[in-house]
């Protein structure tokens, strides 16, 4: 989003990471109009500098599954998370992770709050949350845990048939060449083995830990030696200064086990990644979005892994489904999108110009510019290593690969890029060899711009996906290579983000929900016990949602001498606060176990309730000898306590208590956190209190007319009249937000908060008034301007006498897609008032827009569109409702039941809206309806094929039904053999025509329509049957179906494709041409079943021209289409169809 300040500032959202030590300025060389840019880190650890580090490892089998963990070696996921202890000398290392922890697998039942059973797969995914938990740092705008040591094993065990195939349970085949297997139990895990990190060198301060292990589980030694496969990630550093944390990689295959892979791995701390249907837990604090983020990194190759080591120049992961929308864990429709630049010159490219299904169908040059493949002399060949579609892709162009079905928990789609002058304006390697052995190098890759002009499959006539990466790596993938050995070390890792525009002007910047986190994420460490220590204040904004029982917990106390938590922040049993005392400083601390003690033990607490579903700033201030409590940056009380701190106790070490919250047990509440913030002693709780106060969306209500409030606290609105009011967004403090965002309402009912359900498409009960005109609420949200959007509305075709339900208004910002309870709010409840109180019911819906109009009204004065305006005028004014409805009848109006919203709503919809609105129509009108119908949107489009399309769709859907039911008998997938002899029975029935049956070219065709391979869906079967119906009722029609009937000569030859046409007629002379039904046009296209004749013109050229169906005539003694055909100047001669071999 671009906006001008004061004629001259340009601002853009941008997003960069940089995987370095070194901090710059930046400005995209394509956008010098940019100022103000503020930096942000992407992940947690800047620079890698930090002496705390965090850092886990994770193995996987080739489907990304676990399977089966290795023999007394737990679960395949450890940590290694410390912080520094200076207080002494030497320093400790206080590690956050024990061995107990690391060694967890489903033998140890549920310790840690796991719970999986036997179910490998799942506890691996529990104790990774668990893990994560442990090592977390509480950070803006989210908190982070660790990096990520990524381990795979290539082998597959095609028998056992343990990976599915594109997410489904495959079945076993036999031993191939493309997937190594040495027998049973190939697929293993590795060991794992854990060098925790220690002082090496005292002196130095110098640091070192280490993972490493093997896939040869009957050999397992320390180092690399013999022909075993072996890993190895070691990290070391000095304590202080300005250096990074250097990791060194190792990775050895075997002959049992020759593709192998290791990565290092920035992940998302929440939500789905590349790869994995589970949430991952990883450094970074926010998704990485296209185009706006960079990469900056350090890398040195010592050994390279062969000519089949596809080493990875950053390899980035995510996941969305083919049509656009986010994954959500189905793994049939949900798929993986890889890209990775592969810089080993020794790798072979498999995209070549002799092999275009391994290629992406375009490439995007940075002007914008695309170029096709089949563009030999254009398209970069030599920039792509192998590109592949997803195997649930329906419309791949052709020809295309499949990525591996079985590599993945569901399918994926993968493209690899190597060394070209074509990426240089990104910062990759232009040629090969560039950061390959013996050429050590810093990297700052323009990544986000890279991925947003890759070519990445997607459902045509989708709306293009906003590309978010949940995962970032580098590394190498040893492919189907025995005994090799790739070495690497990685270093002066720096991640940064940066956005600009939001410090200038609130209204530039949409809502950052990033800054909300859910209350059970909150984790923070606090050092308490030293001289030094005075007192701190914690403070933080908070949004509770119901808790099931009290007393309970909002924020607990740990240390490390203490096995069970204690409460910190509590509401009693009548929701109150209470602040109480601290563990390591305060005797009177209270038991944590007996949950009595809370309210015997000395605290401080509100003398009110907590309010809950509402934001709420609390500051918890805390020294050696009292306690303070604030709310909303006021004191509400203060204790006096006795410290535990005396001369001769531990005065001269420093530790670490721990405040955070749970959630999911029966002492804790659900809700929100907001700029949780740990001050020094200098400032105030009153200082955050308005420092960066949360937003809040609600209902003005003193802005509310044509609404009267009833004893009961009930809104009255009379149905059928407009009413008005306000909804405005708001900090928390009550001071106007202004954000560039929009607000929609939908009607609910009170009692159950459900969606008011339609009968019907095209009935719609709440109603907006936008400049004059009535539009559904749900099709027309409402702008904020200055924090306020006002809605003018009317309830429409419901009573809540009749009813006896009460209603109540959502309005909700449609750009914020998880669910933030403060950012949506609900009005009173509302009951409607019928304005006839002696009215038939109102759940019988009025028809709208169906006066008759005088025959002077008919045409205006261009003589080309119709008005439908009542001639009474006070009329028109009345109300709409079903309560009026024997006044309507009263009148000599003649009626139609679909209103001109339908219409217009038809003709300004795309295929699928028009297709599910004539499903609903055909449903609940009758035939004479629908032909009305079917003539006004012709009138209204100004295209009367429009109306043969509508007029088709009631034999379409039960024919397509009828078909469907016959073929499928029940089961959701059916194989295409099985399809073949019923599609053409249907075809030929409908198309009036039994003596030409349909050839395997036309099945050929057919099945590429419907996006199927060897089994169909229903979904297929729609697909192809809104294509093929118009064509079949387009050949039972006279002279369409006498052409499709000639075998001598073969006017029409079968279905054919556009480019199969237009290869047939090459170097053919002047006024060839062939018939064809366009492959690009279903139904509910207006020329769906129309003919095209494609010819080659007088200029030697390819023309395409459509011949209208409705147009073409079918009097008895008219002139046979053919002869119409040649009749014409450009047409001269019936071409044939050559097919490809």
């Amino acid at each position: 989003m671009e906006k001008s300040i004061n004629g001259s500032c340009r601002l853009i959202k941008r997003l960069v990471i940089i995987l370095s030590c070194l901090s710059y300025s930046f400005v995209r060389s394509d956008f010098t109009e940019r100022t103000n840019i503020n930096y942000v880190s992407a992940v947690g650890d800047p620079g890698m500098r930090n002496d705390n580090l965090r850092v886990a490892i994770e193995a996987w089998n080739q489907c990304n599954e676990v399977g089966e963990e290795a023999t007394n070696m737990g679960s395949p996921r450890m940590a290694d998370c410390f912080d520094i202890d200076n207080s002494s000398f030497p320093v400790k290392i206080i590690h956050k992770v024990d061995e107990r922890d690391n060694r967890l697998g489903v033998g140890n039942g549920t310790y840690g709050g796991i719970s999986a059973g036997d179910n490998a797969d799942i506890y691996a995914a529990q104790k990774e949350v668990y893990l994560g938990n442990k090592c977390q740092v509480v950070d803006k705008p989210n908190p982070w845990q660790f990096w990520m040591i990524m381990l795979k094993n290539g082998n597959t065990d095609t028998l056992a048939a343990i990976c599915p195939e594109n997410g489904k349970k495959a079945k076993p085949f036999p031993p191939t060449g493309r997937f190594p297997c040495f027998g049973k139990g190939c697929m293993n895990m590795p060991s794992m083995h854990h060098e925790y990190t220690s002082l090496v060198d005292n002196e130095e301060g110098h640091m070192s830990g280490s993972f490493y292990g093997t896939w040869d589980l009957d050999n397992d030694q320390k180092d690399p030696v013999g022909n075993n496969s072996y890993y190895k990630v070691k990290w070391e550093k000095k304590i202080g200064g300005n250096e990074s944390w250097v990791f060194h990689h190792l990775l050895k295959t075997s002959s049992k086990y020759p593709w192998l892979m290791l990565y290092l791995r920035a992940d998302a701390s929440r939500g789905f990644s590349g790869g994995y249907h589970y949430d991952t837990r990883g450094m970074m604090k926010m998704t990485l979005k296209s185009p706006d983020f960079k990469v900056k990194f350090k890398l040195e190759i010592i050994k390279g892994g062969g000519s089949g080591s596809q080493f990875y120049l950053m390899d980035m992961g995510s996941c969305w489904k083919n049509d656009g929308r986010d994954c959500d864990g189905d793994v049939t429709t949900d798929v993986t999108r890889y890209s990775e630049m592969i810089i080993n010159p020794g790798a072979t490219a498999v995209c070549t110009r002799n092999r275009l299904g391994a290629c992406p169908p375009e490439h995007t040059f940075p002007n914008g510019t695309k170029v096709h493949r089949t563009d030999k002399e254009k398209f970069p060949f030599e920039a792509y290593h192998y590109y592949c579609v997803p195997g649930n892709a329906r419309f791949a162009e052709s020809p295309y690969e499949v990525c591996d079905p079985y590599s993945n928990p569901q399918p994926q789609e993968i493209l690899q890029i190597l060394p070209h002058p074509v990426w240089e304006q990104f910062g990759y390697p232009t040629k090969k060899g560039q950061g390959w052995i013996g050429d050590p190098r810093t990297w700052e890759l323009d990544v986000g711009k890279l991925s947003q002009s890759l070519f990445f499959y997607q459902d045509p006539g989708t709306k293009p996906v906003e590309r978010h990466w949940s995962s970032i790596d580098l590394g190498t993938e040893i492919y189907m290579s025995k005994n090799q050995i790739a070495e690497w070390t990685g270093f002066a890792c720096k991640v940064e983000s940066f956005l600009s525009g939001c410090v200038i002007m609130a209204g530039d910047c949409a809502i950052d929900t990033e800054k909300y986190s859910l209350l059970e994420d909150f984790n923070v460490d606090v050092e308490v016990e030293n001289k030094a220590f005075e007192t701190f204040s914690l403070c933080f904004w908070v949004y509770l949602l119901d808790s099931t029982t009290y007393p309970s917990a909002i924020i607990r106390q740990v240390h490390s001498d203490m096995s069970v938590s204690a409460p910190f922040l509590v509401l009693d049993e009548n929701k109150k606060m209470m602040l109480l005392p601290l563990t390591l400083l305060h005797r009177e601390a209270p038991d944590p176990v007996n949950t009595s003690s809370w309210t015997e033990v000395p605290n401080v607490s509100t003398t009110a309730k907590f309010p809950l579903q509402k934001w709420v700033h609390v500051g918890c201030e805390v020294s050696r000898n009292y306690m303070r409590l604030y709310i909303c940056g006021e004191l509400v009380g203060e204790q006096v306590l006795t410290s535990l701190m005396t001369n001769g106790t531990n005065s001269d070490r420093a530790r670490k208590i721990s405040l955070f919250s749970v959630g999911g047990d029966g002492y804790s509440v659900q809700g929100f956190i907001h700029s949780a913030e740990v001050l020094p002693s200098n400032l105030s709780a009153s200082y955050h209190y308005t420092k960066d106060p949360p937003l809040w969306l609600s209902v003005d209500k003193p802005s509310t007319s044509g609404i009267e409030l009833d004893e009961d606290g009930v809104w009255s609105v009379v149905s059928g009249t407009f009413c008005s009011l306000d909804v405005v967004l708001t900090n928390a403090i009550g001071q106007p937000v202004h954000k560039d965002v929009k607000v929609v309402a939908s009607l609910l009912y009170a009692d159950s908060g459900t969606h008011v359900e339609k009968r019907s498409d095209f009935e719609t009960f709440l109603l907006v008034s936008y400049e004059g005109i009535e539009l559904s609420a749900e099709d027309k949200p409402c702008n904020l301007l200055n924090g306020c959007a006002s809605f003018k509305f009317k309830l429409s075709q419901l009573s809540s006498k009749s009813d006896k339900r009460l209603f109540c208004i959502k309005f909700e910002i449609p750009e914020v897609k998880a669910n933030y309870p403060f950012l949506e709010t609900v009005t009173n409840q509302i009951r409607c008032i019928s304005r006839n109180r002696d009215s038939v019911s109102s759940m019988k819906r009025i028809r709208l827009g169906e006066e008759k109009v005088s025959e002077s009204k008919i045409v205006n004065g261009n003589g080309t569109s119709m008005e439908w305006r009542p001639q009474n005028h006070e009329e028109d004014n009345s109300s709409t409702d079903s309560e009026n409805t024997e006044m309507r009848d009263s009148t000599a109006f003649r009626r139609y039941s679909i209103p001109d919203w339908i219409i217009f709503k038809y003709c300004l919809g795309n295929l699928t809206e028009r297709a599910l609105l004539l499903k609903e129509i055909t449903n609940n009108s009758s035939d004479e309806e629908v032909s009305e119908f079917a003539d006004q949107v012709s009138l209204y489009s100004g295209c009367s094929h429009h109306g043969y399309q509508i007029k088709m769709a009631r034999k379409l859907i039960a024919e397509g039904t009828n078909a469907w039911n016959l073929i499928s008998r029940n089961y959701r997938h059916v194989h295409w053999d099985n399809v073949v002899i019923e599609i053409e029975e249907h075809f030929m029935r409908i198309a009036k025509c039994s003596s030409r049956s349909l050839t395997h070219q036309d099945f050929d065709l057919l099945r590429r329509i419907c996006g199927c391979y060897e089994y169909i869906t229903q979904e297929n079967f729609e697909t192809m049957w809104c294509w093929l119906f118009p064509v079949a009722s387009a050949v039972s029609r006279g002279l369409i179906n006498g052409m499709w009937r000639s075998a001598s000569p073969k006017w029409i030859e079968g279905f054919v494709t556009k480019e199969e046409a237009e290869r047939s007629l090459q170097n053919q002379v002047p006024g060839t041409f062939i018939l064809r039904f366009p492959t690009s046009r279903s139904w509910p296209h207006p020329d769906a079943g129309s003919v095209v004749v494609t010819y080659v013109g007088h200029d030697l050229v390819i023309h395409h021209r459509l011949l209208t169906i409705n147009h073409i005539c079918e009097y008895t003694d008219a002139k046979q289409l053919q002869d119409m055909l040649l009749a014409e100047p450009e047409l001269s001669r019936l071409g044939r169809i050559i097919r490809g071999i």
